[in-house]
């Protein structure tokens, strides 16, 4: 008899999924992606133990494109191919039913999205990022990161994933810019001396695929950077030309920076608006 009402107080937990799967999504929060296939069949024994067979642990297989590295299928779409659950329903079902393996656990964080008018969402698929410090592009790391990671956090990270004292200045850089430069004029107190360190990957236009290598700064003070490179010139004219200088790639706006330099040196457009 006992063992019967602790059956039933088990079941009556595990369906109060159904009503989790409905809440609010919060920024910070972690919720887990579910097969679709898997889930109908649980919902349908939950709804009828006596008659529908139990769906056996989640089986999150369907959801991946192999079993090798565990990467989840292209465009994989929610309500067709998989059903989002919070972090207290997950761990009912998994109670309940266990799950096939580890590896089929997909956890994912909730994020903000929106400018004008901000939104909550479950950041399926993360920013895959090739990692590396500066000079050494051979011995690349490819990390997996959400798009709202800031650039301190991406900085502290590498620091920590190749080893570097945290204490050394470091900087970041991609696509031959530097995405979050030194701020050379601010007091050797202040707690703010780099640009851009609160900004996010997606904020700075970083997508899949791209290679961001991690600037450690030289013992004298200076930046691997700033000397010149096998070939090139090394000295150069004191004569300085206004306007030659170019615009700092900021990620995504090469086209844009072109057309603006373009629109700067239209001699009748540039005397009518300065």
């Amino acid at each position: 008899m006992e063992n019967k009402e602790q059956e039933m107080d088990c079941g009556s937990d595990v369906s109060s999924v159904l009503q989790l799967t409905q809440k609010p999504m919060k920024r910070g929060e972690f919720w887990y992606l579910l097969d679709k296939k898997w889930w109908e069949l649980c919902k349908l024994y939950l709804n009828d133990r006596q008659q529908v067979h139990n769906p056996g642990p989640i089986d999150n297989s369907a959801l991946f494109q192999s079993t090798d590295n565990w990467t989840l299928r292209e465009r994989l779409q929610e309500d067709l191919d998989y059903q989002f659950v919070p972090e207290e329903g997950w761990q009912l079902l998994v109670k309940e039913f266990g799950v096939v393996c580890e590896e089929q656990v997909i956890r994912r964080p909730v994020i903000e999205q929106g400018t004008y008018s901000a939104y909550c969402m479950v950041e399926v698929y993360p920013i895959e990022l090739k990692l590396c410090l500066y000079g050494a592009k051979e011995d690349i790391v490819v990390k997996h990161l959400s798009r709202v990671t800031t650039l301190a956090q991406l900085e502290s990270d590498m620091k920590t994933l190749f080893s570097i004292d945290t204490s050394k200045d470091t900087q970041l850089w991609s696509s031959g810019s530097v995405l979050n430069a030194h701020n050379e004029s601010a007091s050797p107190s202040s707690s703010n001396d780099k640009t851009n360190d609160n900004q996010s990957l997606h904020d700075v236009g970083l997508m899949s695929g791209t290679i961001v290598t991690l600037e450690v700064r030289n013992s004298d003070g200076t930046w691997p950077s700033s000397r010149p490179r096998y070939g090139a010139i090394a000295t150069r004219s004191s004569k300085c030309v206004p306007g030659l200088c170019g615009l700092m790639n900021l990620g995504n706006t090469c086209f844009m920076n072109s057309a603006l330099q373009c629109l700067s040196n239209t001699q009748p457009l540039t005397e009518f608006l300065v």
